[in-house]
């Protein structure tokens, strides 16, 4: 029941007129809300919304409103206990020497620390590090994905979108448009303009040569009154000819109507059943007559009125076939899934990028979004447009600032610890904030377990920042404010950046 509560609160806070939540007393509105806590579980406004400890990585919806949710959930038939213990132990190890990993939630790198905390003697801390994570073992995944190749983080080259949440997206995004009833309306539109629109004109000649001399035709004096239909009457003039090839074009067309995804469209089946009734009787009522009138009277003048309109109507559908992005997504999700799991989980060379948007076209914002994915200095992602607001800019300059933050983790001698850091923190920086009330602080990076006794180890050994530490600091600093108030100079700096 989380998740519509949630959705309600949403509702109650945000879509609520202001003048009638202000009748609304203090211990009403405390009442309401611990209610719907009490129904989801959840304590919003909270440092510890849920029954998980603070550094547990919560899903945040919209307004900053923990679902209940954690993000780093085990999978059915996954287990962390096979990584402390045997070959797990070992894929530990090779994962941190060989780099092979990627950290997606904080949590991810748990065991590698306590592999890191055991391989170095310090079995005491990493008794407690497992005992503060048993509770959690069947419920939260503690393990690192592999890769097939290692993440470069050594590198100033920057992503801002993992090219995995794309795919993710687009996917959302095909499975809604592909059950959507639009789809459905477009197949139809394209089965009545290619299958049953050249039937129904063909039915219209011939019914036009029945008429003889006495065409018919319709007039009206203003668009407020009805049409007034004159001329002759159909089947006034049929030849065995005609008859023939009345029935040949009779039996398609009836072919095409027995079809289970042929559209309704009246004014063919009235041409079908009243052309079947000649063909079997002979004759057609003045009812039927009349009928077939305004039908043909209708078509004759939008013909004569644009001879090329059935042209321009296929030019145009084949303009929407050649815009219409579906097939082209299908495709796109399809080649990024074919590449290696590094590159999905990490980012994309720029080569790699121009071979997949040579597959399109597609559409603006997907080709944008696609180019995101690039891995390039931030000062070319700027250049090729790729940031667009203060967002945007928020993920690469983590990802900068991670690398100045392992440093220290450098220093002590131990590369595998430094990249572990890195990764850890950039985790951590990806985690959406939640909403606080009564002035409490967002969880910070030294309260999660590991990650405090990674950064207590670091300081015990005495690393520190180098002055050329200091100076990339300082001058990514600069570079960035210059950067801001250069392209966004009106727009507040959100919390991310």
């Amino acid at each position: 029941l989380h998740r519509p509560a949630v959705q309600f609160l949403y509702f109650i806070g945000y879509h609520t007129p202001r003048k009638k939540m202000l009748r609304v007393s203090d211990s009403v509105n405390r009442l309401l809300r611990e209610f719907i806590a009490s129904i989801a579980g959840v304590n919003w406004g909270s440092r510890q919304p849920t029954k998980y400890p603070v550094w547990v990585t919560l899903e945040v919806l919209h307004g900053g409103f923990a679902s209940g949710e954690p993000v780093a959930v085990l999978k059915e038939g996954d287990s962390n206990r096979q990584w402390v213990q045997g070959d797990g132990i070992r894929m530990l190890e090779e994962m941190y020497h060989t780099r092979n990993y990627v950290l997606r939630t904080p949590e991810e790198g748990a065991l590698m620390v306590y592999w890191w905390l055991a391989a170095n003697g310090e079995v005491d801390e990493a008794s407690k590090l497992l005992k503060t994570l048993t509770p959690y073992f069947e419920t939260l995944k503690f393990y690192p994905t592999a890769l097939d190749t290692p993440v470069d983080l050594s590198s100033d080259a920057v992503f801002i979108v993992r090219p995995i949440m794309l795919t993710q997206n687009l996917g959302k995004t095909l499975d809604s448009r592909a059950s959507c009833t639009s789809r459905t309306r477009i197949a139809k539109q394209k089965l009545r303009l290619h299958v049953i629109q050249p039937h129904e004109d063909k039915l219209v000649e011939i019914l036009l040569k029945s008429y003889g001399d006495s065409l018919p035709s319709r007039s009206r004096a203003s668009k407020a009154e009805k049409y007034t239909y004159s001329g002759g009457v159909p089947f006034t003039s049929v030849t065995d000819d005609m008859k023939r090839e009345l029935q040949s074009t009779l039996t398609t067309a009836l072919e095409v109507l027995s079809s289970t995804d042929a559209p309704p469209c009246e004014s063919f089946r009235l041409l079908v059943r009243v052309c079947k009734k000649y063909l079997a009787e002979g004759r057609v009522t003045p009812g039927d007559g009349l009928s077939i009138t305004q039908v043909v009277a209708k078509r004759r003048e939008q013909l004569e009125r644009n001879p090329n309109l059935r042209k321009a109507q296929q030019d145009q559908w084949e303009v929407f076939e050649r815009r219409d992005s579906f097939p082209a997504l299908q495709t796109l999700v399809a080649e990024i899934n074919k590449l290696p799991e590094t590159a999905r989980s990490w980012g994309l060379s720029p080569s790699t990028v121009q071979k997949l948007l040579s597959t399109g076209p597609y559409p603006p914002t997907v080709a944008r979004k696609l180019r995101k994915c690039s891995l390039l200095p931030l000062a070319e992602h700027g250049e090729e447009g790729n940031i667009k607001s203060l967002e945007a800019l928020a993920a690469p300059v983590q990802q900068l600032v991670a690398g100045l933050e392992s440093r220290r983790c450098y220093a002590t001698g131990d590369s595998g610890l430094g990249h572990l850091y890195n990764q850890l923190y950039s985790a951590f920086r990806a985690r959406r904030s939640l909403l606080l009330l009564n002035y409490e602080s967002q969880v910070k990076l030294e309260e999660i377990p590991w990650v405090k006794i990674v950064l207590d180890t670091v300081k015990d050994k005495g690393a520190s920042w180098e002055e050329a530490d200091k100076e990339a600091a300082i001058k990514l600093m600069d570079d960035l404010c210059r950067y801001v108030m250069k392209e966004f100079p009106e727009k507040l700096i959100p919390n991310k950046l």
